[in-house]
């Protein structure tokens, strides 16, 4: 009994001792589960004494990124490799398919000149050295001679082909093409979601086509040109359409007009008041000021086409289609401007040449413009006439865009103007002028009567026209 006390009394520990943090040394399979980590509590052994220290995770991602970068930038490399040798052997293609093409040209050439000069050609054969083995035989003679023969006439008729194909496609000017292109596409799409048979098509077939036209297009008359395309895509392929009942189709036509009304909306025309307010407004210690000036003037009095005076794009400044300074003949009185592209002169058959002269209104003169535009001495590229002073060209773009500025400067809408205002507002001078109609034609270049849609004729030109019928009655 007394030594089982004593046994007790051993075990209890000197809580005295253990604050003071003497004569204590703890057991360590106590101490070491609480160093660990909480997720390793629950791993322990009762029965083991020692615990397994946590394992440390080596840090993958880092070194996952690295090798994901690596990978990346090694399939970049192989890529650029691979575009750099398919551009070699497109190269080498190209080069083959015309080092095929100079020697059969080469020997359609010669089998031209001996057909045509045989004699010559033995003589120039016999001064190289090289003697033409007779033959041991007449009819194998007469076999390659045919079969030369043969390759000539198949060689030049490729040659017709490409020629033709080009003139094909040189019928049309480079908008028709893409708007035909544009057309078909849109038949072809059409008549394949509602499988309908698009060569030849049907009356019927072409009236549901304007009719899904009508759902997009506000103008009718921008449907009977999708129509007309269609008819073109018939024609260039071979196929008649006379088969098409014009009567119904035009009847769709007029039911669509019906039941959509459309006014056309022309741009507003620009008057000589209407210049005289820009002119105002302008600043013209601005260099650049100066040369919109002139290129507004040049608008309005050669009453010239937007595609006359600037570019449109890069195209046309490589095509010429722009008024260059060697279009421009000066005088002290007089200017002369020569085109000699313009939407209606596009096979060069004519030279249009239209004069400026000085006026007595320097504010309006287009002769003084053009002496101010020379006097800034700018560095013309591509000789467009109209250059800023930053060696850029006025482009059809920026030429509608000053002018919607000068235009909302004044106070009106810029939306109702546009670079065809000049044209149209000359047009209408002229027409109150009492220019006879066959010259205004000819000042505008048209070549219709299409110009007297141009006419801004309001109240008091009616009002004009009914004065002198009552003063001959």
């Amino acid at each position: 009994m007394t030594d089982r006390r004593s046994a007790r009394n051993k075990e209890v520990p000197d809580y005295k001792a253990m604050n003071e943090g003497k004569g204590f040394t703890p057991k360590r399979q106590l101490i070491e589960p609480v160093l660990a980590s909480p997720s390793q509590l629950f791993d322990l052994n009762e029965e083991d004494s020692t615990v397994t220290p946590p394992e440390v995770l080596p840090e993958s991602r880092p070194s996952s990124d690295l090798a994901e970068k690596e990978e990346k930038e090694r399939l970049l490399r192989r890529l650029s490799e691979l575009d750099e040798h398919q551009a070699r052997l497109q190269e080498r293609r190209e080069l083959e398919i015309l080092r095929k093409k100079v020697e059969e040209k080469e020997a359609f050439v010669s089998e031209l000149e001996k057909s045509l000069h045989p004699q010559a050609s033995d003589l120039s054969s016999r001064k190289k050295g090289r003697h033409i083995r007779p033959t041991t035989s007449s009819s194998r003679g007469q076999k390659s001679s045919k079969s030369s023969h043969a390759g000539a006439e198949e060689s030049e008729l490729k040659i017709l082909r490409q020629e033709l194909r080009n003139s094909n496609s040189s019928a049309f000017a480079e908008g028709t093409n893409k708007n035909l292109r544009v057309q078909w596409e849109s038949f072809i799409l059409f008549c394949l979601y509602f499988k309908f048979k698009f060569l030849p098509a049907s009356t019927l077939t072409l009236q549901l086509y304007a009719q899904f036209l009508s759902r997009t297009f506000v103008s009718v008359e921008s449907i009977k040109n999708y129509i007309s395309g269609v008819k073109t895509l018939h024609f260039c392929l071979g196929f008649n359409i006379d088969h098409i009942n014009s009567y119904l189709l035009n009847l769709s036509f007029k039911g669509l007009q019906r039941l959509k009304p459309r006014s056309v909306k022309q741009a507003e025309p620009i008057t000589l008041s209407i210049l005289l307010k820009i002119h105002e407004q302008l600043d013209f210690s601005i260099q650049d000021n100066v040369v919109y000036w002139c290129l507004f003037l040049f608008a309005f009095f050669l009453v010239a086409r937007k595609s006359n005076l600037v570019p449109t794009s890069s195209a046309d400044v490589l095509k010429g289609r722009f008024l260059s300074t060697e279009s421009i003949r000066y005088f002290h009185d007089y200017i002369l401007v020569h085109f000699n592209w313009s939407k209606t002169i596009q096979f060069g058959e004519r030279e249009v040449v239209s004069p400026l002269l000085r006026l007595k209104d320097k504010r309006l003169c287009p002769v003084v413009a053009y002496e101010k535009l020379l006097s800034l001495n700018l560095d013309y590229h591509h000789n467009v006439l109209f250059t800023l002073t930053n060696g850029s060209y006025i482009s059809y773009y920026l030429f509608q865009k000053k002018l919607r500025e000068c235009i909302s400067l004044i106070g009106l809408s810029p939306e109702s103007f546009s670079t065809h205002s000049f044209r149209r507002g000359f047009a209408t001078l002229a027409h109150r002028s009492n220019i006879p109609p066959e010259h205004i034609q000819l000042l505008g270049d048209w070549k219709s009567d299409a110009f007297k849609s141009y006419l801004e004729l309001n109240w008091s030109d009616k009002a004009h026209i009914l004065t002198k019928m009552f003063d001959v009655l």
